[in-house]
């Protein structure tokens, strides 16, 4: 059939999936990660927002939603609830520690902040200790790109996790300023917009925030971290196991797509019943 009023030819080869089609840009991946796992997005964001709530939790909470994210960012498939309350356990003891101190140092670079902001008119000295402090909020945010998602990927101690963080925060320095210029882009307007804001927040900034620092982060991880371990080992990043070609036992189908052809169209029978047409095109008396 040529096609249903001649608009679909269903007898013609379609284009098939070239399997050396050039990869995608990374902004275009990252938004069809994200618009494939929307409503898992919003999901994990209201999770996120409910086990926040008693504070001293964030961090294992970050560990749960980051190890989430960190599969949706490699296309990994993730069990949204029992994936979440995995991580959260299995890795409470380091992202609580890393929560609580965090906390502690956001609010004390904060009123630092506040205090030397109102009294350098009073003292132009105090300059030196408001832009320490400016550093310092800038290495804690650069850092915590790292950490969290090193907890979840690794089974470093805290220190090395730590230490790799700081490194990382320099190797990663493109990925860095992406990452924080979207990451203001996101959490100033829910900041500034406050109370409004928080019919928003429990529904997707923060799982939004956290899939692109997943999506950014992770790579320096895998390149600077995680490769360097399985290289000195001599063995291969399981991560890049589905890269490598498939065994003949594996192999569950060959691709022919390019050696497709168009139907053959079979030969209208003459209207004469005394005739017919052999396999030659010959009409036989």
């Amino acid at each position: 059939m040529a096609g249903f009023l001649g608009m679909f030819d269903y007898d013609k080869v379609g284009p098939g999936v070239n399997k050396n089609e050039p990869e995608k840009k990374r902004i275009v991946v990252f938004f069809e990660i994200f618009f494939r796992r929307f409503w898992k997005m919003i999901g994990l964001n209201l999770i996120y927002f409910l086990f926040c709530l008693p504070i001293v939790t964030i961090g294992p909470a970050t560990a749960g939603m980051m190890y989430v994210l960190r599969n949706y960012s490699r296309q990994r498939h993730a069990f949204l609830w029992s994936d979440f309350i995995d991580a959260f356990k299995k890795n409470f003891k380091q992202s609580f520690i890393v929560g609580i101190c965090n906390l502690l140092l956001v609010f004390a670079l904060y009123y630092a902040l506040v205090f030397y902001y109102y009294n350098i008119p009073k003292s132009s000295f105090l300059w030196i200790p408001f832009v320490v402090c400016i550093m310092a909020a800038i290495i804690l945010l650069l850092t915590n790109y790292y950490i969290t998602l090193m907890i979840v990927s690794t089974h470093l101690k805290l220190r090395q996790i730590l230490r790799n963080s700081f490194y990382l925060m320099f190797l990663g320095i493109k990925q860095n300023i992406i990452t924080t210029v979207i990451v203001l882009a996101v959490l100033l307007p829910c900041i500034l917009y406050l109370p409004y804001s928080l019919l928003i927040i429990p529904f997707l900034p923060l799982s939004f925030i956290g899939l692109v620092v997943c999506f950014n982060c992770y790579p320096v991880i895998s390149k600077f971290v995680i490769d360097p371990y399985y290289e000195s080992r001599g063995e291969k990043n399981p991560e890049y196991a589905y890269l490598e070609p498939l065994s003949e036992e594996e192999l569950l189908f060959t691709d022919i797509g390019s050696q497709e052809r168009p139907a053959a169209r079979p030969k209208k029978r003459p209207s004469n019943g005394d005739t017919h047409l052999n396999g030659r095109g010959k009409t036989i008396k």
